[in-house]
């Protein structure tokens, strides 16, 4: 049995009205300037992201080196760097979307909790 909408006009097919919704569905997506203007924060956050890394991976040898010759690290980067950690990870929430939360710059700087 065939499956078309018997209202349907015998010239336009159901694959030429899903084209048609498609092409339509596409054009309002490509100007939506909210996901432009997301796509800016992205690339900011992607600078960041680079940078915090790079200081992440320089508070680690850093740490390393103290815990090496003194036998202890630095309390109070360990603490920026568990909320670096943090930080980092809601980065990469926000550009992959699993978060609409906007990271630092454009939020205050994480803090991680820290168990009772």
């Amino acid at each position: 049995m065939d499956n078309h909408d018997s209202n349907a006009s015998p010239s336009a097919t159901e694959s030429d009205r899903e084209a048609i919704i498609d092409q339509t569905e596409l054009k309002k997506n490509v100007s939506d300037g909210g996901t432009w203007l997301r796509f800016v924060f992205m690339i900011v956050c992607g600078v960041a992201f680079y940078f915090a890394a790079t200081l992440a991976l320089a508070i680690t040898l850093f740490q390393f080196v103290a815990k090496l010759f003194s036998g202890k690290v630095f309390d109070g980067l360990s603490d920026f760097g568990g909320n670096l950690s943090v930080y980092l990870g809601q980065v990469v929430s926000y550009m992959t979307f699993a978060s609409d939360e906007r990271p630092f710059p454009f939020a205050p700087f994480p803090e991680r909790k820290k168990p009772e």
